[in-house]
């Protein structure tokens, strides 16, 4: 009987040098997600204590735009929830997929890869957006001159 490759892609084995790989991928990631917690909690001390101050500069800049002051330091803080929600995911991958390896557990392994595919998914959307905002800004100074 002859074998498709969907067949060959789901009955996928793990050697060693792979299972190795993918266990300091793990590591790494964990080191990662762990630096990435700590400069979130900076941030977010910085944005409870700095916010008032920000506001204000905000203000003498720009008179007659308090509203915005208010908006920035609340796409600032839906941009810490966002970067906590993506560390968390890099998180999960980097426990579930070592412990998978470890225990030789396919339901952890899976839901590990799962959530770097998550992971992954939100940075490239967000990459996405940022991109096209950056060139629509880009556009909009163009044509403004």
């Amino acid at each position: 009987m002859e074998q498709t490759n969907e067949e060959t892609l789901f009955n996928l084995q793990l050697d060693h040098d792979s299972g190795s790989h993918l266990k300091e991928t793990a590591k790494w990631s964990r080191f990662l997600s762990i630096i990435s917690f700590i400069c979130l909690g900076f941030g977010l001390v910085a944005l409870v204590f700095g916010a008032q101050a920000m506001s204000e500069v905000i203000r003498k800049a720009m008179p007659g735009m308090e509203a915005f002051s208010g908006v920035m330091v609340g796409a600032i803080g839906v941009a810490l929830v966002i970067l906590t929600w993506t560390t968390i995911l890099l998180y999960r991958f980097s426990n579930l997929t070592s412990e998978g390896i470890r225990r030789q557990d396919q339901e952890l392994f899976r839901n590990g890869i799962k959530a770097l595919k998550n992971y992954f998914t939100i940075y490239g959307f967000f990459s996405v957006l940022g991109l096209l905002i950056n060139v629509g800004t880009f556009i909009f100074e163009l044509t403004k001159n």
